[in-house]
């Protein structure tokens, strides 16, 4: 499974597309359509630390995998150049409601290109429903890892171990 862009009409959206092998070899099936792409490079340098307050390893202790998860997505938004306020965030044009399971402009979902991933309601999801149980012993860190890449959520050292840990446990 991966995160494909096609342009229409100038402009970008996003689909999660599997491959499927037939006898005439690899052939792409669409399986969701995940909503308008908006591409933005080089993000600030908002460090995590200052993000949460400065004292990491006591955040880390006290808060749950999916509100870590939940800020982690907010201070990515962040590091973007997107401002929180009451309604949602903002960045130029841009209106988000972003909460801690979806990216939408108004009622519409849309994928933020960020970090070499797709922020979306739909890889916050799967970075949410993440369970050790799911997946091979020998590859767990490596499933985690994966879906925090694909939803371009820069994720530093020590958050990565303590959310390892943690998501066998929510």
């Amino acid at each position: 499974m991966f995160i494909r862009t096609k342009v229409i009409k100038g402009k970008e959206y996003a689909y999660v597309v599997k491959n499927k092998w037939t006898t005439k070899g690899a052939r792409q099936k669409v399986s969701k359509y995940l909503g308008r792409q908006y591409t933005f490079s080089d993000p600030g340098p908002l460090e995590f630390s200052s993000f949460v307050g400065g004292e990491v390893t006591g955040y880390l202790k006290s808060t749950g995998y999916n509100d870590i998860i939940r800020d982690l997505v907010r201070w990515e938004l962040s590091k973007h150049g997107f401002t929180e306020e009451k309604e949602g965030w903002k960045r130029e044009q841009l209106a988000l409601s972003a909460g801690a399971t979806s990216i939408q402009e108004g009622r519409k979902n849309v994928v933020l290109k960020i970090n070499e991933g797709f922020l979306s309601s739909y890889t916050i999801g799967r970075v949410r429903r993440f369970n050790q149980a799911d997946d091979d012993p020998d590859e767990v860190g490596y499933g985690l890892a994966e879906r925090l890449v694909l939803a371009g959520i820069a994720v530093p050292k020590e958050v990565f171990v303590v959310l390892y840990e943690k998501s066998g446990k929510h």
